[in-house]
Protein backbone atom coordinates (compact mmCIF):
# COMPACT_ATOMS: atom_id res chain seq x y z
CA UNK A 1 0.00 0.00 0.00
CA UNK A 2 1.27 3.46 -0.93
CA UNK A 3 0.09 6.22 1.44
CA UNK A 4 0.55 9.95 0.96
CA UNK A 5 -0.77 13.30 2.05
CA UNK A 6 -1.06 16.44 -0.03
CA UNK A 7 -1.22 19.85 1.65
CA UNK A 8 -1.91 23.21 0.03
CA UNK A 9 -3.48 26.62 0.55
CA UNK A 10 -5.77 28.41 -1.89
CA UNK A 11 -6.23 32.14 -2.30
CA UNK A 12 -8.99 33.63 -0.13
CA UNK A 13 -11.26 34.39 -3.09
CA UNK A 14 -10.80 30.94 -4.62
CA UNK A 15 -12.08 28.73 -1.77
CA UNK A 16 -15.52 28.06 -3.27
CA UNK A 17 -14.04 27.02 -6.61
CA UNK A 18 -11.48 24.81 -4.86
CA UNK A 19 -14.17 23.10 -2.79
CA UNK A 20 -16.22 22.34 -5.91
CA UNK A 21 -13.16 21.01 -7.75
CA UNK A 22 -12.32 18.78 -4.76
CA UNK A 23 -15.85 17.37 -4.63
CA UNK A 24 -15.82 16.54 -8.35
CA UNK A 25 -12.33 15.05 -8.08
CA UNK A 26 -13.11 12.80 -5.12
CA UNK A 27 -16.37 11.67 -6.77
CA UNK A 28 -14.42 10.66 -9.88
CA UNK A 29 -11.86 8.77 -7.77
CA UNK A 30 -14.68 6.95 -5.97
CA UNK A 31 -16.14 5.88 -9.31
CA UNK A 32 -12.94 5.06 -11.22
CA UNK A 33 -10.52 3.86 -8.52
CA UNK A 34 -12.48 1.50 -6.33
CA UNK A 35 -9.35 0.20 -4.58
CA UNK A 36 -8.02 3.68 -3.78
CA UNK A 37 -8.75 5.35 -0.44
CA UNK A 38 -8.99 9.13 -0.79
CA UNK A 39 -10.32 11.73 1.60
CA UNK A 40 -10.01 15.52 1.65
CA UNK A 41 -10.23 17.88 4.61
CA UNK A 42 -10.39 21.65 5.00
CA UNK A 43 -8.40 23.18 7.85
CA UNK A 44 -9.92 25.65 10.31
CA UNK A 45 -8.44 28.66 8.46
CA UNK A 46 -10.80 27.88 5.57
CA UNK A 47 -8.10 28.23 2.91
CA UNK A 48 -5.83 25.27 3.68
CA UNK A 49 -6.55 21.71 2.67
CA UNK A 50 -5.08 18.30 3.36
CA UNK A 51 -5.78 15.16 1.35
CA UNK A 52 -5.06 11.63 2.54
CA UNK A 53 -4.65 8.93 -0.10
CA UNK A 54 -3.76 5.26 -0.19
CA UNK A 55 -3.11 3.31 -3.39
CA UNK A 56 -2.92 -0.49 -3.46
CA UNK A 57 0.28 -0.42 -5.54
CA UNK A 58 2.46 1.68 -7.86
CA UNK A 59 0.34 0.84 -10.89
CA UNK A 60 -2.75 2.26 -9.17
CA UNK A 61 -0.87 5.39 -8.13
CA UNK A 62 0.40 5.90 -11.68
CA UNK A 63 -3.11 5.41 -13.09
CA UNK A 64 -4.35 8.05 -10.64
CA UNK A 65 -1.61 10.52 -11.54
CA UNK A 66 -2.37 10.32 -15.27
CA UNK A 67 -6.16 10.02 -15.11
CA UNK A 68 -8.17 12.69 -16.97
CA UNK A 69 -10.01 13.70 -13.76
CA UNK A 70 -6.67 14.20 -11.96
CA UNK A 71 -5.35 16.36 -14.77
CA UNK A 72 -8.61 18.37 -14.73
CA UNK A 73 -8.30 18.85 -10.96
CA UNK A 74 -4.68 19.99 -11.21
CA UNK A 75 -5.61 22.41 -13.99
CA UNK A 76 -8.34 23.95 -11.81
CA UNK A 77 -6.47 23.87 -8.50
CA UNK A 78 -2.93 25.09 -9.16
CA UNK A 79 -3.86 28.58 -10.44
CA UNK A 80 -6.04 29.02 -7.33
CA UNK A 81 -3.24 28.17 -4.92
CA UNK A 82 -1.43 30.56 -2.66
CA UNK A 83 0.78 27.62 -1.68
CA UNK A 84 0.94 24.78 -4.23
CA UNK A 85 0.46 21.20 -3.07
CA UNK A 86 3.31 19.46 -1.31
CA UNK A 87 3.24 15.68 -1.08
CA UNK A 88 4.55 13.55 1.76
CA UNK A 89 4.87 9.77 1.73
CA UNK A 90 3.65 8.00 4.87
CA UNK A 91 4.60 4.69 6.46
CA UNK A 92 1.86 2.94 8.42
CA UNK A 93 2.77 1.94 11.95
CA UNK A 94 -0.65 0.82 13.22
CA UNK A 95 -4.28 1.30 12.25
CA UNK A 96 -7.60 0.71 13.98
CA UNK A 97 -9.30 -0.37 10.78
CA UNK A 98 -9.72 0.07 7.05
CA UNK A 99 -8.87 3.22 5.19
CA UNK A 100 -5.64 5.09 5.13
Amino acid sequence: MIRKIAEYKVKQGQVGEAEQAIKEFVAAISKEETDTFYTAFQRADGCSFIHFMAFPDQAAEKKHQHAPYTLKFVEALYPACEEEPSFTSLTLIQSSGQGI
